[in-house]
């Protein structure tokens, strides 16, 4: 009986892939956007103590040594944090080259004030309000807005065997998502680098206070030379090079757009149809 309806089957099929053609004539394709870094070396070469930290340790002068472990690990936090959305919410001409690149407009009203009120307009208010529940208005700012749509789709992850960390990104201008890895990565690199001179200063400033005020000729020693370590880590800070990653190679894209993908689409349309096809062969002989 089923094959006697496979004309029927076969139109929705069509139609449904049909459908599917359709989407994809109208869907937004994104193309997959890479960055790759290592821990900066900077770090790392500054890990080498002299002989007199570890008597500087012991009598309890001496300064934490900067890690490169722990600062790449928190350079891949802030990668995907807030800090990295409200610096770039801070930029304006960003977020008007975002809007016309990526093909999404920011609400004026945002734009030009710190935070906008929403109304939930979601079936949950509806809800809420047959129910005789509170309904509150949603407070959106463009940090909010920037993290959702940006930070949040960035991706991070880590070779275990060759440490080299991949961060990825969908963009529907593969030109500019290039452009947008570069400023993020140059935003979470920035602001270790701020805190680190900010921390080394005030170790420097803590350092030649108990110069002035000791006496002893070892602990002077163990003093200076710790010292010297945390003015060669304001140096390393203060450079132009990247403080806490490396940039591996250049960035790149893929060489087509990843997303939506033709042919799962297609396979999934076609499927539905199919099935539906049955389904309705078979209910019409019960």
């Amino acid at each position: 009986q089923i094959w006697k309806d496979k004309y029927y089957t076969l139109l929705i099929v069509v139609s449904f892939v049909t459908f599917s053609i359709y989407q994809l004539n109208n869907a937004t394709f994104t193309y997959d956007i890479f960055l790759k870094v290592t821990p900066s070396k900077q770090i790392s070469s500054s890990q080498q103590n002299s002989q007199y930290l570890g008597l500087a340790s012991i009598i309890g002068l001496s300064t934490p040594q900067a890690s490169s472990g722990n600062e790449f690990e928190m350079y891949k936090t802030i990668i995907v944090s807030r800090i990295v959305s409200n610096a770039l919410a801070l930029d304006k001409q960003f977020i008007e080259n975002y809007s016309k690149e990526e093909d999404f407009d920011f609400p004026k009203d945002l734009l030009e004030k710190k935070f906008i009120n929403i109304e939930d307009e979601s079936w949950r208010s509806f809800l809420k309000s047959l129910l005789g529940l509170p309904s509150h208005t949603k407070r959106i700012t463009l940090e909010d807005l920037v993290h959702e749509k940006i930070t949040s789709k960035i991706s991070v992850s880590t070779d275990k065997t060759s440490n080299i960390t991949t961060i990825n990104f969908k963009s529907v201008n593969p030109d500019f998502g290039k452009k947008l890895l570069k400023k993020v990565h140059e935003i979470a690199d920035n602001e270790l680098r701020k805190r680190s001179l900010k921390r080394t200063k005030d170790y420097i400033s803590f350092l030649n206070g108990q110069l002035l005020k000791t006496t002893k000729q070892d602990q002077r020693l163990s003093l200076i030379s710790t010292l010297a370590e945390q003015q060669r880590s304001m140096m390393i800070a203060s450079s132009d090079l990247s403080y806490a990653a490396d940039l591996f190679g250049n960035l790149y894209q893929s060489n087509s757009p990843t997303e939506p993908r033709i042919r799962n689409i297609i396979l999934v349309y076609f499927s539905i149809g199919f099935f539906s096809g049955l389904f309705i062969s078979i209910l019409k002989y019960f």
